[in-house]
Formats: structure tokens, C-alpha cells, sequence
């Protein structure tokens, strides 16, 4: 398990590297051939989708550093969504004080303040 120290010291040394999906991206190009079909589609990578995969492989960081529960990285997943506590209640299918207890243990677990910040740092981690 990665340790929190050693996320943020890779994150230091790797701050002028490419995103992960535009290092795919240059790579994919790269060994393509100049006529192949799937190097047309690179271009149509929206940056909601690319926004996407960044969000996702900072959840998946954070679940590792932060040691989070299954439900912890569920209600992650939502929060980072812009869910309110009610909604991930009736999508989660527990009651609203549940997912304040979670999101407390989240905000802990990340040391941060706020739903806000939690969110912020999940996209700074891998951005």
C-alpha cells in the first residue's frame, strides 16, 4: 500500500509530467500508423472525459493513500460528483446520518476541512 508521504512525494517529482490519459494519447500516436483509423478517434477525447480519468485514477490514488473503506471510496466516488448527503443516502441505500459519519471519516483520512477541499485535492492528486 502506498502511504501518503510516498503519493505526494511521486505527485512532487512528476508535477511536469503529461496527465496520464495525454501521456496515452502521445504514446498511442506515437506507435500508430499514420493512415490507422484509431489515431482519427484520439482527437474526439473530450475534456469532460479526460477530466473523468484523471477523477477516477485520483480516487483510485486516494483509496490506497487515505486506506479507505469500500463505502468511504463509494461515497467519494459520489461526493466528487456533487452529490448532496441525501442523494448518496438514496443511492447508496442508507440513511443521510450514515453518509455524514463517511464523509467525516473522508474528510479525516484526507485532512482536509470540507467537502470542497476533499474533492479539490482528489483532482490536484492526479492533475
Amino acid at each position: 500500500m502506498l502511504q501518503a508521504t510516498k503519493v505526494s512525494a511521486i505527485h512532487a517529482t512528476t508535477d511536469e509530467l503529461p496527465s496520464p490519459i495525454d501521456a496515452l494519447i502521445a504514446l498511442i500516436s506515437e506507435r500508430a500508423a499514420a493512415d490507422s483509423p484509431h489515431l482519427q478517434l484520439l482527437p474526439t477525447i473530450s475534456s469532460s472525459e479526460r477530466r473523468a480519468f484523471r477523477l477516477g485514477a485520483g480516487i483510485a490514488l486516494a483509496t490506497e493513500a487515505w486506506r479507505l473503506s469500500r463505502r468511504q471510496r463509494e461515497v467519494l466516488v459520489l461526493a466528487a460528483q456533487g452529490f448532496t448527503n441525501k442523494q448518496m443516502a438514496f443511492e447508496l441505500g442508507c440513511c443521510p446520518k450514515t453518509i455524514e459519519v463517511h464523509v467525516t471519516g473522508l474528510l479525516k483520512k484526507s485532512g482536509v476541512a470540507s467537502r470542497n477541499e476533499l474533492v479539490a485535492k482528489l483532482i490536484h492528486t492526479c492533475t
